[in-house]
């Protein structure tokens, strides 16, 4: 009788083993579906907030347009080239002082 009951243990062992591994495997599934549906979203929100580059914006330091190419590289700039240039050398000397 006891071998019986090894036997039945083993089996209820392996059958609940390979359930764990089909709700691992669902639960796989749906973690990955979930993140591709936030990385989607994600994209989707920043497309539609996006600005359209203005071309044609002014230097905050020396009033001059900051070009095309600066702006398509950095869209966020505020200063033109040689402004920032100035701007960043100016700042490493004053944080060479301090």
């Amino acid at each position: 009788m006891s071998s019986k009951t090894t036997i039945f243990v083993g089996l209820e062992s392996e059958r609940t083993a390979d359930e764990s591994d089909q709700a691992q495997a669902a639960s796989d599934k749906m973690m990955a579906v979930a993140v591709l549906n936030f990385i989607a979203s994600r994209e989707a929100n920043r497309r539609a907030s996006r600005q359209p580059v203005d071309y044609d914006r002014e230097c905050e330091d020396c009033f001059s347009v900051i070009g095309r190419q600066r702006m398509e590289h950095s869209p966020e700039a505020t200063r033109c080239i040689d402004c920032q240039h100035h701007y960043e050398t100016q700042a490493r000397l004053h944080a060479k002082r301090s």
